[in-house]
């Protein structure tokens, strides 16, 4: 990876960071925020203009831009008091629907969506051993997925805000970088070295073809 590469990286990591830290301080509390509703609705505005603006109905797209600021403004008394279900909805709905995608790519005739990542890795058709490990390890993902997705839904409506903030903005990326690391000491353990790929290359194959995640139909054969 190129210098300039590693450290364009490196700053939108800790502008990551510094985003989901200044987003667990204003909803820890559990009280209205004005700076709280603009940190919700921040990247969803910025990534509604942007997409307008590379449009070719441009000036149609950045109208209702403007005309859905101009709703929020309206109701920003009740968004600025109930800015947190924007990220309960984006926590938990994301994992449900992950879930949801990695469950249906396990029925009867369609392609396990880990063994579709790892067959875009090797190029081409795997070996048995590698297709039920990859299988197994798309199971694993899913069960993964519905479990944050059930614990973000069951921390918000205990009514324990901050440990559910801290558990949406601070605990989600080591816990998925954890379930990478599991994965891959599992790998290393259960597939021997000639049919292994690294860490690094599953991670970028995975993060590149994203689109894999909708499921094959399955065969009526």
């Amino acid at each position: 990876m190129a210098p300039g590469q590693i450290a364009r990286s490196i700053l939108l990591l800790a502008l990551a960071a510094a985003y989901l830290l200044l987003a667990h301080a204003t909803t820890a509390g559990g009280v209205p925020s004005t700076a709280g509703a603009l940190l919700a609705i921040a990247p969803y505005l910025l990534g509604a203009l942007v997409l307008s603006w590379r449009s070719r109905h441009r000036l149609a797209l950045l109208l209702a831009c403007l005309l859905a600021a101009a709703a929020l403004w309206a109701n920003w008394t009740t968004l600025a008091a109930g800015f947190s279900w924007i990220y309960l909805l984006q926590h938990a709905g994301t994992f449900a629907v992950l879930a949801i995608l990695l469950g249906r790519s396990l029925a009867p005739g369609a392609t396990p969506t880990i063994s579709r990542l790892a067959m875009m890795v090797r190029a081409g058709p795997l070996p048995p051993l590698v297709a039920l490990y990859t299988r197994r390890v798309t199971l694993g993902w899913a069960v993964f997925f519905v479990v944050m997705s059930v614990s973000s839904l069951a921390l918000y409506f205990s009514g324990q805000i901050a440990a559910w903030s801290v558990f949406v903005n601070l605990l989600t990326a080591p816990l998925i970088v954890a379930v990478f690391l599991i994965e891959y000491l599992l790998r290393r353990r259960c597939i021997p070295a000639e049919m292994r790929t690294g860490l690094l290359e599953s991670v970028r194959v995975a993060f590149k073809a994203a689109t894999v995640l909708r499921p094959e139909q399955p065969s009526n054969r």
